[in-house]
């Protein structure tokens, strides 16, 4: 009887151990370091689509840009969360696409910096030289440094509980908002909406990993506008998905890509004329990254 017993107390143990491998800690992010090196391949693009209607005339303006680095990076600043601040990408290529026609913007050997400023926003330097606007509006598209205090992944998409494949849950409203207003993009927590899923447990090469999907969606947004225009209505909705190593404390150098599309419409009359003004905007962006880690450069011997 004794025996019956410990073989059934043995079967519960392995049955809850094989319960509890089912769930998972979710982490997206991973600390970084000065110094860290990875090899970068991003494909990112971007269209605009405006229409401007006064009066009877209408005046459409189309523009979109796709743009393609590979590049390797190192990190040369992090903030107090151990996100990266400033990377320094020595580029292997760089071309861009724009109204059919491709060409190259930065050759193999450049080396770019990124780095956020005091608004939040990526500011570059190609060899030691602020870039030119346009490099920078291409650079823009594909790479960007993450803002001192910023909320990192986990504080947006993260929870503290451990998932199930399967599960979702919902993204951190609040802090997602008040982010978002701080880039530009005014919206009240009551008028976003996301949640966050675990999909899969998948391998990627030697590498254990979940797959992560996150929708969110805004509405109600408001907008830098000139005066005499009123915003009348204005949506956003936005897609990340993600692969991450299932051992939170491993590095992650797998795959992502983020969507996003804003359309927004606005009337108002012009102060000079009075005629009746209407502005209709579709914004569209992508960027899909895969990464590959790197050693650490050789540090000088100190005689």
């Amino acid at each position: 009887m004794k025996r019956a017993g410990l073989i059934l107390l043995a079967l519960f143990v392995q049955v809850s151990a094989l319960l509890a491998a089912d769930d998972y800690v979710i982490r997206l992010t991973r600390p970084s370091k000065v110094g860290d090196r990875f090899r970068i391949d991003a494909r990112g693009s971007t269209r605009e689509q405006e229409r401007i209607t006064v009066g009877d005339q209408v005046q459409k303006d189309d523009k979109d840009m796709s743009v393609h680095l590979v590049a390797a990076a190192t990190i040369l600043a992090v903030d107090s969360k151990a996100d990266a601040t400033k990377i320094e990408y020595l580029i292997e290529s760089c071309q861009k696409t724009s109204a059919g026609k491709t060409e190259e913007v930065l050759p193999a050997g450049k080396k770019v910096v990124a780095e956020s400023n005091a608004e939040g926003e990526t500011v570059f330097t190609v060899d030691g030289d602020p870039a030119l606007e346009d490099i920078s509006k291409a650079l823009g598209v594909v790479i960007s440094a993450h803002t001192p205090g910023a909320p990192s992944d986990d504080e947006i998409f993260g929870t503290s509980e451990r998932k199930h494949v399967g599960d979702t849950w919902s993204i951190h409203t609040e802090t997602t908002a008040a982010y978002l207003s701080k880039a530009g993009l005014k919206v009240s927590p009551e008028n976003l909406k996301g949640t966050v899923s675990l999909d899969a447990v998948k391998t990627v090469g030697a590498v254990k990993a979940l797959a992560l999907t996150a929708h969110l969606s805004a509405k109600g947004m408001t907008m830098d506008v000139p005066d005499f225009i009123q915003l009348e209505n204005s949506s956003m909705t936005g897609e990340f998905s993600a692969l991450v190593p299932v051992n939170p404390d491993v590095q992650s150098h797998l795959p992502n890509k983020l969507t996003m599309q804003i359309v927004f419409r606005a009337k108002g009359q012009k102060p000079d004329t009075g005629s009746p003004v209407t502005i209709e905007e579709t914004m569209d962006m992508s960027v899909e990254n895969s990464y590959q880690p790197l050693k650490p450069e050789p540090q000088p011997v100190a005689f």
